[in-house]
């Protein structure tokens, strides 16, 4: 009885993502099952935001090198 109450507490404490659409559409067996889940969409997220970061990076890069001032255009 533990577990469930586990479970729901902790599902029901996740703000709307798609772990907590996921776990609301199936919900686990166990608290092992549950934290297997969770640990899944964390890595997913992790990499997405890891992906992100690098793609602003080179954005922020590309931006810096235009903006550079040119030996020709110099006064």
């Amino acid at each position: 009885m533990a577990d469930l109450s586990v479970m729901e507490a902790t599902i029901s404490g996740l703000r709307v993502g798609a772990c907590q659409e996921y776990l609301d559409q199936c919900e686990p067996d166990s608290v092992g099952e549950l934290f297997d889940i969770m640990q899944e969409y964390c890595k997913s997220d992790r990499g997405r935001r890891r992906r992100i970061e690098a793609l602003n990076q080179e954005m922020k890069m590309k931006k810096n090198q235009w903006n550079q001032s040119k030996p020709w255009h110099a006064d």
